[in-house]
């Protein structure tokens, strides 16, 4: 078991940013991702100095354990999820209104 014990993240991380400060630091982010699916918050961020040498860790990882990657509904329900979903913001609840009626003059 590696140092971070049963918190070691699986899967793969990619590296999402690098940058150097204006006093010549490094810092690199590393995105976590579990079976291809990038975690939400999932971020390990190291921090060199300018001489190279790792000052700081910091970060949030998540074990594989806690987090499903295999879909439970289909792409075309979750896209009929999210349109409804969208027009209920929108344009409110339409199932509680009333129905137009038809008055005769």
């Amino acid at each position: 078991m590696g140092c971070l014990g049963p918190y070691a993240p699986s899967g793969k991380s990619a590296l999402s940013e690098s940058k150097v400060d204006i006093a010549g630091n490094t810092h690199l982010s590393f995105a976590q991702h579990i079976n291809g699916v990038p975690v939400f918050d999932g971020m390990l961020r190291f921090h060199f100095d300018r001489d190279g040498k790792l000052r700081h860790i910091n970060g949030v990882i998540f074990p594989a354990t806690l987090i499903e990657t295999t879909p439970r509904i289909t792409p075309t329900t979750a896209a009929s999820i999210a349109l409804v979903t969208v027009a209920k913001r929108i344009f409110g609840n339409i199932s509680n209104r009333r129905k137009p009626e038809i008055i005769d003059l």
